[in-house]
């Protein structure tokens, strides 16, 4: 599973689902090894249209932060 925060003036807030979503998480271990990528995909569907603003999403413990603007989704240089 998986939430989305939204900044707004420097504090964190969580995002309701849309009221006509349908969703669910599969329970499946992530094993993440010490220097080595790991990719993840994850539908922001159940949340309806993101406006462009500032965003984190956290999942498994740890999150990232990223920006919306219009369709485009633009993520920190994590290297």
């Amino acid at each position: 599973s998986f939430v989305i925060h939204a900044e707004n003036n420097g504090k964190w807030y969580s995002l309701p689902t849309a009221s006509d979503a349908n969703y669910g998480f599969a329970s499946i271990g992530i094993v993440l090894m010490p220097d080595q990528p790991n990719d993840e995909t994850y539908s922001t569907d159940m949340y309806g249209t993101l406006p462009d603003g500032h965003y984190r999403l956290y999942a498994n413990g740890l999150y990232v932060e990223f920006d919306m603007n219009g369709n485009t989704i633009t993520l920190p240089d994590l290297r």
